[in-house]
């Protein structure tokens, strides 16, 4: 079956015109920051740069020739740059500048006229598949950072388009296009690999904004299951990590910011938000990779601690009681009352418990700490809970919980099975 090469040209310079055309439209929408812009820009300058390759023979060769192929080089310049500023990246444009007229020199210099084509061909084939790997390298770093399945597609579309460029300018090399113009002998070869690469430019075209809507949809993962001002889980969140995670003896710190109530009415609601952002990160810091904190709700937190028992949990709470205060320092000339840490600890004593019952033994193990005076930890023991359960219910349902002047109701989770997730 034979492929017209011309022909080609210009269905892929239509798909690029219209792939830019369309992005430019969704840019304008206000949705999306300017890597959009750049990707467009992008499919714009490969489009025009085609077209006008297209029209060889048909115009001089400063629109055919050296124009054509300048915009197909800048177009190719601009992925790395579009894909740079998706992921947040830094861009130093004047490099990209300059870079561009270095790639595009030799088009106008080296290789002016219609008859070099295989020239043109071989230089521009290797200049596209050296950009295409560097969009590939991106979209690697991107999917290893964000996790974005549609970033490593995309890095493995930019590697094949990559390799078809090697491919072509090995083809050039050997003389399969002919030592002629372009759309003269061994055309044929050179369409079908044509035909490949506008199959994949209209790929690539669309993966962009499939990783724009993926991201969108992690973000919105993510705020959903994260505290907004400290960063770490929130209850749906904890529950759902619970559940991503193997199993394995836990031991929980329920702790509590003493005097926090009292740190707000005095200091203000923006010092008292810095402090429980300065506990967050404390905590976060000081937990093993496979750990989990999460936001209990107003001043209270929760930390789930994988494969430690009584004493080294016990260990890791006077951790963090030292680190917090270590933490509060930067504070110190604006705290009007220091706050203090009360936690209570409890591990699991058998696979399977829900996190619910785990909670509630921390929570008594919490408030002995609370009535022998803050500031300390305590082990939950059965015995004693046991004896003191009654008590400890009469007390909570008369203590005013210090964040929020409200009164303290126990906060019920759905019965995960922690030693069983």
């Amino acid at each position: 079956m034979a492929f017209d090469l011309r022909t080609i040209y210009m269905m892929t310079a239509l798909a690029c015109l219209v792939l830019g055309a369309l992005q430019a439209i969704v840019f304008m929408s206000g949705r999306f920051d300017r890597w959009l812009a750049w990707w467009s820009a992008s499919n714009m300058a490969l489009g025009f740069g085609t077209l006008f390759i297209g029209f060889r023979d048909y115009f001089s060769n400063v629109i055919t020739v050296q124009l054509g192929n300048v915009l197909v080089m800048t177009g190719c310049a601009m992925m790395p740059v579009a894909i740079r500023l998706f992921a947040g990246r830094r861009v130093n444009f004047w490099r990209f500048g300059v870079l561009v007229v270095i790639l595009s020199l030799p088009m106008i210099i080296a290789f002016p006229d219609g008859g070099s084509a295989r020239e043109r061909v071989i230089y521009g084939s290797l200049v596209s598949g050296l950009l295409d790997l560097a969009v590939a390298y991106e979209a690697s770093r991107l999917a290893r950072d964000e996790g974005l399945y549609t970033a490593r597609l995309t890095c493995w579309l930019f590697l094949a388009t990559g390799l078809i460029y090697v491919v072509r300018a090995t083809s050039g090399a050997v003389g399969l296009f002919g030592g002629g113009g372009l759309f003269e002998s061994g055309a044929e070869t050179h369409a079908l690999l044509g035909l490949v690469v506008m199959a994949c430019l209209a790929l690539r075209g669309m993966l962009i904004v499939l990783m724009a809507a993926e991201r969108a949809a992690s973000q919105l993962k993510e705020a959903a299951h994260h505290d907004a001002l400290t960063g770490v889980l929130n209850r749906s969140g904890l529950v759902n990590a619970l559940q991503g995670t193997p199993p394995g003896r836990v031991a929980l710190l329920l702790i509590d910011l003493d005097h926090f109530k009292q740190l707000n009415d005095t200091g203000g609601h923006a010092l008292g938000d810095q402090v429980l952002q300065a506990f967050a990160s404390t905590a976060v810091s000081i937990v093993g990779k496979g750990d989990l904190v999460a936001r209990h709700g107003g001043d209270e937190f929760v930390i789930l601690l994988r494969q430690q028992n009584a004493d080294e949990a016990v260990a890791a709470a006077e951790r963090l009681r030292l680190a917090f205060s270590r933490a509060l320092v930067r504070f110190d000339a604006e705290l009007t009352v220091r706050p203090t840490l009360s936690i209570g600890v409890a591990v699991e004593s058998d696979g399977g418990e829900p996190l619910e019952a785990l909670l509630l033994r921390a929570d008594h193990a919490l408030y002995r700490v609370k009535r022998r005076g803050r500031d300390g930890v305590e082990t939950y023991d059965a015995d004693r809970s046991t004896a003191g359960a009654a008590a400890v219910r009469h007390e909570k349902a008369a203590v005013t919980h210090e964040a929020t002047g409200m009164v303290v109701d126990p906060i019920t989770y759905p019965a995960t099975s922690i030693g069983s997730v």
